[in-house]
């Protein structure tokens, strides 16, 4: 497909209006003629028909057929053929137009997505480009270190922290504390709510205790000696203070 810029294509768009219009126009002519040929074909049929009832009427009385009563194929087929051909043609021609208009509009859409696709990769190789200069840029030192380069670590950092708790709270089931990760080196919020045992905030894979009334509900996995990737998610669990009240209890 020949590629052009967004200024040609917009300078070649702007005709097909016309162009489309011009098209329904002709296509409209072409189907009030179609239908004056049919209509005229249906004329010509009936009155065909009207001439030989009339002729069996008039052989059943005992009058002789005259040649202009008479009716043949030949004299069916040299009134009717004409129109019929000249209808197919009409048809034919308004199939043309129609295919032709889709042609033309289809042409300019794929000539418009592959100039899309083209703007976005541009835009895709700028912006790996400058985040590329950004991270090779030289370095200010300043106390020893980079200034720029720490920026840079930091965003880099806080993107995997974001990852990592979002694919935390995925493997977690509804209603599951949303997590961190103990292993980067974020602050922790001191006004952020504490679970299990070990009384630590969220983070990992947590299993939820069963039991309506229980004090702490969320435990982190390794805290109570469960292996996420083993453990039946489907079977109930309790906590070892909750399981030991409902052993009371029965």
């Amino acid at each position: 497909m020949e590629m052009c810029s967004l200024e040609d294509y917009l300078e070649s768009v702007s005709n097909l209006p016309s162009k489309v219009q011009s098209n329904f126009s002709n296509l409209r002519e072409l189907d009030e003629k179609c239908l004056r040929l049919v209509e005229e074909i249906q004329i010509q049929a009936l009155q065909v028909i009207e001439q030989d009832e009339q002729a069996k009427v008039a052989v059943a009385g005992g009058v002789k057929r005259s040649r202009r009563t008479a009716v043949t194929d030949s004299s069916v087929d040299a009134k009717l053929d004409p129109l019929i051909k000249q209808a197919h043609q009409t048809a034919d021609e308004k199939v043309k137009v129609a295919s032709s208009t889709y042609d033309l509009v289809d042409k300019h859409i794929q000539r418009l997505d592959a100039i899309l696709r083209k703007a976005e990769d541009e835009v895709r190789e700028r912006i790996d480009q400058a985040s590329l200069e950004q991270l090779q840029a030289p370095v200010q030192e300043s106390g020893g270190g980079s200034t720029r380069r720490k920026e840079a670590l930091q965003k880099l950092r806080a993107a995997a922290a974001s990852a990592s708790a979002n694919a935390s709270v995925l493997a977690m089931p509804a209603g599951a504390p949303r997590g961190r990760n103990p292993d980067l080196d974020l602050p922790i919020d001191p006004n952020e709510p504490t679970y299990c045992v070990c009384n630590r905030v969220s983070f990992g894979q947590m299993i939820a205790c069963d039991h309506l009334e229980c004090k702490i509900e969320w435990f982190h996995f390794e805290c109570v000696g469960l292996n996420p990737e083993t453990h039946n998610t489907k079977a109930k669990w309790y906590c070892s203070e909750c399981a030991s009240l409902r052993k009371k209890t029965k």
